[in-house]
């Protein structure tokens, strides 16, 4: 249809016109708007060849000279497609392209007169290639600003599991040089040292503020508080076989840390009710119960209320913690229970019970220190058995255990629990009596003699009576550990002169 194709102005970078004409006054006068405009202006063969060649992306418009042939606008649609299709000299027995927006000129029209008409058109293509360029640099922004936030999203949420497990090594780190140094003090012989670390010190790894200390007695089956820090009162001693029975007793059942989150769900899971004679002393229904335990014996339990920030109390936070550190608190618990053993057998006499001569002197030391600063009264009785080597040699040792130990049995039945006897040595034995004056503590020896004296010992079907002297003194001013006990010595002395079977008190 047309032979040629050629392209009048440099290429521009805003798009291309393409001039499908032989009127070349048409194309020039195109050539001008399109150069002032900054659009490239092609002349082409047909429109397969456009809508085929290199340009065909960059086309605005189709400028299509109908008076020249009459035009296939089958084929004029199908390369124009989504462009703006302008005829020239459209028949009126043709109907117009179903392009978008077409523009059909007369074919009478002054070349520069269509062509001011065409720019007008062209300006509108770009503008509109403009907002669209325009919009997709919007869309590709925004995609962009998506892409940012996304990441900045994802970033924050790195940055604050970050803090999150910062926090938490730094709460472990805290915890465990806690319990390290923790381990140490436990490191004792102190029961009272350690049942103050349990309240003071372990509470604090899981943030409970309140605390309590209950040491287990197997012989009565029971619960005794040792150590507390609340301020109003709670129970002293606790059963073991209570009914409902107490979370104490549950736990050390158990023999395992007990954490619970709601008692009142607790039980509820339990399908029985707890003692909660006390639950007003308490701001949450959160606790662990943590029995201290060694060689799979409950020696005590320690209870923990209250956290500082009111949440329960944590299965994986704090439950591992009081698992461990019951286990430091128990193995101490033990050494003081087996030091205190020992220290017994070491200061005990084995034939009576009573405290042997070295642990005389020094419970006799510690009374007059507290004398001394309480300005109180203190007497001594030492007594020995009358004729007891003779008993011996006649009778055998045998025998003569015996009848030590009876007489320490009668004088334990006749001075109070916080009375100190002792074996002083051989047949003799020493008796402190803690606030006590002269004639009191005068009274006390009588009734011990007259105790013995009236005692019928039997062994082997044989009978024998004993009878035992003593002297009595209190501690006077100034007095020092020896003065008493010379005192007290020479008054046994003057007993033992009147005759035996007598008491004598010092400065009578």
């Amino acid at each position: 249809m047309f032979s040629s194709r050629r392209s009048i102005a440099a290429p521009p970078a805003t798009g291309t016109l393409v001039v499908l004409s032989r009127d070349k006054a048409l194309f020039r006068a195109l050539a001008v708007v399109c150069e002032r405009l900054g659009v490239r202006c092609v002349e082409a063969q047909n429109p397969d060849k456009f809508a085929q060649g290199p340009d065909a992306g960059d086309v605005l418009a189709v400028v299509w000279d109908a008076r020249a042939a009459p035009p296939d606008l089958s084929q004029l649609e199908n390369a124009a497609g989504e462009k703006v299709v302008i005829t020239v000299g459209l028949p009126p027995s043709v109907a117009a392209p179903q392009c978008p927006a077409p523009l059909d000129l007369p074919g009478d029209l002054a070349p520069e007169v269509a062509a001011g008409i065409i720019a007008a058109a062209l300006e509108g293509a770009l503008a509109k290639r403009k907002v669209s360029g325009l919009e997709q640099r919007l869309e590709e922004a925004q995609d962009k600003i998506d892409e940012h936030v996304t990441i900045a999203k994802a970033l924050k949420e790195h940055i604050e599991l970050y803090d999150l497990q910062r926090g938490q090594l730094a709460e472990v780190v805290r915890r465990t040089a806690y319990l390290g140094q923790l381990s140490k003090e436990l490191n004792c012989l102190d029961i009272d040292k350690i049942m103050d670390i349990c309240v003071t010190k372990a509470s604090k790894l899981v943030d409970a503020t309140l605390a309590s200390v209950y040491v287990l007695n197997e012989e009565s089956s029971e619960l005794a508080l040792r150590r507390t820090n609340h301020s109003r009162r709670i129970a002293e001693r606790i059963p073991m076989e209570g009914n409902p029975p107490s979370l104490m007793a549950l736990a050390c059942d158990k023999k395992a840390v007990l954490l619970i989150k709601d008692i009142d769900a607790f039980a509820k899971r339990l399908g029985l009710p707890v003692d909660r004679t006390y639950a007003d002393r308490y701001r949450t229904h959160s606790c662990i119960v943590v029995p201290l335990l060694n060689d799979n014996r409950v020696i005590a339990v320690l209870n923990l209320a209250d956290k500082a920030n009111g949440s329960p109390f944590d299965e994986v936070r704090d439950l591992p913690l009081m698992d461990h550190v019951s286990q430091f608190i128990g193995i101490a618990l033990r050494n003081c229970q087996l030091y205190d053993q020992v220290w017994h057998l070491a200061k005990t006499d084995a034939l009576t019970g009573f405290i042997n001569h070295k642990a005389f002197f020094d419970e006799l030391k510690r009374e007059m220190d507290r004398v001394s600063r309480n300005k109180s009264n203190l007497s001594l009785i030492l007594l020995d058995v009358d004729n007891f080597k003779l008993f011996n040699d006649v009778h055998g040792h045998q025998v003569g255990d015996m009848v030590l130990r009876q007489v320490a049995q009668l004088i334990r039945n006749n001075v109070r629990t916080i009375d100190v006897a002792a074996r002083y040595g051989g047949d003799e034995f020493a008796i402190i009596l803690a606030d006590t004056d002269l004639q009191r503590a005068e009274m006390v020896a009588e009734r011990i003699r007259r105790a013995i004296a009236a005692n019928q010992l039997t062994l082997n079907v044989q009978t024998f009576f004993v009878t035992i002297s003593a002297g009595v003194t209190q501690l006077g001013p100034g007095q020092t550990l020896a003065d008493i006990v010379s005192d007290a010595d020479a008054a046994l002395y003057r007993a033992k002169s009147r005759g035996r079977n007598a008491i004598a008190v010092s400065g009578k």
